[in-house]
């Protein structure tokens, strides 16, 4: 096992094909870790960035996370999305739009698996459940019922010169 981060891979200059980042670019520092990716992807290499989120385009959606608060990786989509630095130029761009199918139950879990919904405070997190049970309630998330939960899943690829 080798341990690193994506500001110090333990990975040989030019050893790789691609580099690819699964709901996580939003914890790195950009400047270092497109530094750390362009050495050691091979010329032609590529780094992969990808999310998948909820599609707050559906109000619903929308008004659970004004509940739940953005979550860092939404936070930074708000602010136009990731950013890379040299040597990359600019990202390409994909998007996917699917759904899950959820219960109330999911849901719930979905909201408590969340690491700013852990870290509140008692008080808040009462406050969140208490909110989205009301929304889940409008929506027909009742009992064992299904409900489709739309997500976008948001991928970048940039190229190393």
């Amino acid at each position: 096992m080798r341990l690193g981060s994506a500001e110090e891979l333990p990975l040989d200059d030019g050893s790789m094909d691609a580099v690819v980042f699964g709901q996580a670019w939003h914890w790195v520092e950009p400047g270092a870790a497109s530094r750390e990716a362009a050495r050691v992807l091979r010329p032609g290499g590529v780094l992969g960035l990808i999310w998948n989120l909820r599609d707050e385009h559906v109000d619903w959606v929308a008004r659970m996370t004004a509940v739940m608060h953005p979550s860092s990786a939404e936070a930074m989509f708000a602010d136009d999305g990731p950013r890379v630095a040299t040597p990359f130029g600019g990202l390409e761009r994909s998007r996917f739009r699917w759904t899950r199918s959820m219960s109330r139950a999911d849901l719930f879990a979905m909201v408590r698996s969340r690491s700013y919904i852990i870290t509140a405070a008692p008080e808040e997190r009462a406050r969140i459940e208490a909110e989205l049970s009301d929304l889940f309630d409008e929506i027909g998330a009742l009992g064992d019922a299904r409900i489709e939960l739309p997500y976008v899943t948001e991928a970048f690829r940039a190229t190393r010169p």
